[in-house]
């Protein structure tokens, strides 16, 4: 009787790797993290879970989640766009202002929309990006 108490009661959060008993999913998850056994995940049903890190790997590749963020994304490619704008570092850096950015339309965009009151040189960086390559240049031919 009192282990389907333990079982089935809300109060208890019971880690799988050695039995610790959280009063709240919080303490259990911090508990799991800072052990390192289990993979917490907040966000992936109405739910909290525990993974083990080989199905985790895997349901991380069928759900579209992030493990940066703990999100899921619909498409796929949605995913891939979200992690390079938010979790991969600047590649770009703007030469008027400190500003750094993850991808090159961001910075292009930066500069079309005029947050300098140096306008002609806003407008060269904008040219120079859409220049075609020069044809005295003996690699192109």
């Amino acid at each position: 009787m009192f282990s389907k108490h333990l079982r089935d009661s809300g109060a208890h959060n019971f880690c799988p790797e050695c039995s610790y008993d959280a009063t709240f999913w919080y303490g259990l998850s911090d508990h799991c993290r800072d052990r390192g056994s289990c993979i917490v995940s907040d966000g992936c049903t109405t739910r909290q879970e525990l993974w083990c890190p080989d199905s985790y790997r895997q349901h991380v590749q069928d759900a579209n989640f992030c493990r940066h963020c703990d999100r899921h994304y619909e498409p796929p490619s949605n995913l891939t766009h979200w992690h390079k704008l938010t979790h991969c570092s600047p590649q770009y850096e703007c030469s008027i202002c400190p500003r750094q950015f993850t991808t090159y339309g961001r910075i292009m965009i930066h500069y079309e929309a005029g947050h300098c009151t140096d306008a002609i040189r806003v407008n060269e960086l904008v040219a120079r990006c859409y220049q075609w390559p020069s044809t005295s240049n003996p690699a192109i031919g």
